[in-house]
C-alpha cells in the first residue's frame, strides 16, 4: 500500500503523457494549417505572374490573392520597374486564369491590409507561369483624399454650416403632415407603377418590335439618308442654276402680275362670256350636232360634237393654211349625198381645202373692215 501510494505522489502515467503529447501536436498541426491557411499559403504547387500598378500603397509580401473571394495564393514581391509598382503573385496551379483577367488592389480590413483581385476574363487562352496581366487597377490612398479634401474642408465655416442646419430644420418644422403627403404619394405612384407592370411590359416589348423593325430596315434608311445627301449635294453643286431658275421665276410672276393687276375685270368678262359661250354650245348640242350632219362626209369625218353632261364635246382638225389676198379658188364643188360612207379621197381633200380657204378669207375680210 505504501509503494502505490508512493508511485501516485511521483507524477502522471506514461499513458497520460502519451496522449498528452499526442494531443498537442494535433493541436498544433491543426493551428499551424489554420494559420497557413488565413495567411493564405497552401501545400500544393504553385505558378508565378506578375501585374504592374500605378499605386501599391499598403501591399506588402505575404499578402493574400484572391478570386471570387476564395484565397488562392499570396504576393511575394514588390518592386519598382520603370517607374511602375511590379508585383509578383504566386498562385496555385489548379486555378486558370484567362489571359484577359484582371487584377485589382483592395482593401482587406480597417487597418489598411491590402490583398489582390483577380476577376477572371472571358479568353480562350489562359496565363502561364511568368505571364503578365496587362489589365490592373490601383489602389486608392485614403490619406491624399483626405489631405486633397483638407482645403475644401478648411474653407468651411462652421457657423454657416450650422446656420443651414437650423435653416433646414426649421423648414422641417411642423411639415410632417405634408412629408407625410409626400410619402404616400411617392408610395401610390410606386403602387400604381407596380399594378401597370402589364402595360409597361407590352410598351418594352412594342418598343422592341419597333427597333427591332427599324434595325432590320438599317439598309434601307441609310440608302435615303445616302439619296438626301446626294440631293442635298446636287444642289449645292447647282446653286447657280437654282439661283438663276428662282430668278426668272420671280421676274415671270412679277410680269404675270403686273399684266393681270390691271386687267382683272377684263380676264373676268372673258371668263364669263366663255362660260355663256359653252353654255349655249351645250344646250343647243342637238343643232350643232345635225349641222355637222349636214356636212359633207370628209368634214363628218373629221368634226364631231356631243353632249358630255354638263358641258359639250367638239372633236376639231388644227390646220394651217397660208393667207393670199385674193381667193384662189373659183368655186366650191357640192358636198357627197347624206349617209354617204366614201372616204376622204383626194377631191375631198381638194373640196375640203377649197372651203376653209374660203371661210379664213372671208373671216380675215371682216376683221379688216
Amino acid at each position: 500500500m505504501a509503494g502505490h501510494a508512493s508511485r501516485r505522489r511521483r507524477g502522471p502515467s506514461r499513458r497520460a503523457a502519451v496522449r498528452f503529447t499526442v494531443f498537442a501536436l494535433i493541436t498544433t498541426l491543426l493551428t499551424l494549417y489554420l494559420a497557413l491557411r488565413i495567411i493564405g499559403q497552401s501545400f500544393g504547387d504553385h505558378y508565378s505572374i506578375q501585374a504592374r500598378f500605378d499605386n501599391v500603397s499598403g501591399l506588402r509580401n505575404g499578402n493574400l490573392v484572391k478570386v471570387s473571394g476564395v484565397p488562392v495564393g499570396q504576393v511575394t514581391e514588390v518592386k519598382v520597374v520603370q517607374g511602375k509598382a511590379l508585383v509578383r503573385l504566386s498562385v496555385d496551379q489548379h486555378v486558370r486564369l484567362p489571359a484577359d483577367s484582371e487584377a485589382v488592389i483592395r482593401w482587406r480590413d480597417l487597418i489598411g491590409t491590402r490583398e489582390v483581385y483577380l476577376t477572371p476574363g472571358q479568353s480562350t487562352g489562359f496565363l502561364r507561369s511568368g505571364g503578365e496581366i496587362t489589365r490592373t487597377e490601383s489602389s486608392v490612398d485614403l490619406g491624399s483624399v483626405i489631405n486633397s479634401l483638407g482645403p475644401l474642408i478648411g474653407s468651411l465655416d462652421p457657423t454657416e454650416i450650422n446656420r443651414v442646419l437650423q435653416t433646414f430644420a426649421t423648414a422641417l418644422q411642423g411639415n410632417e403632415g405634408n412629408i407625410n403627403q409626400i410619402v404616400g404619394n411617392l408610395n401610390l405612384l410606386l403602387t400604381t407603377f407596380g399594378s401597370r407592370s402589364a402595360t409597361i411590359d407590352q410598351m418594352i416589348k412594342d418598343y422592341k418590335v419597333v427597333t427591332d423593325a427599324v434595325g432590320q430596315r438599317d439598309q434601307e434608311i441609310a440608302q435615303t439618308v445616302q439619296n438626301l445627301q446626294s440631293l442635298a449635294a446636287a444642289f449645292n453643286a447647282n446653286r447657280g442654276v437654282l439661283t438663276t431658275a428662282l430668278a426668272h421665276l420671280r421676274k415671270f410672276t412679277g410680269d404675270f402680275n403686273s399684266v393681270t393687276a390691271g386687267n382683272v375685270q377684263q380676264l373676268s368678262q372673258v371668263v364669263t362670256t366663255t362660260r355663256q359661250l359653252l353654255n349655249i354650245a351645250h344646250q343647243h348640242s342637238k343643232v350643232l350636232n345635225g349641222i355637222v350632219q349636214g356636212l359633207p362626209s370628209a368634214l363628218q369625218a373629221l368634226m364631231s360634237t356631243q353632249s358630255g353632261g354638263h358641258f359639250a364635246r367638239a372633236s376639231l382638225v388644227c390646220l394651217n393654211f397660208v393667207y393670199t389676198p385674193t381667193c384662189p379658188f373659183p368655186e366650191v364643188l357640192p358636198p357627197a349625198a347624206a349617209g354617204s360612207t366614201s372616204k376622204l379621197g383626194a377631191k375631198d381633200k381638194a373640196t375640203f381645202g377649197r372651203l376653209a380657204g374660203l371661210l379664213l378669207l372671208g373671216a380675215v375680210n371682216g376683221g379688216r373692215s
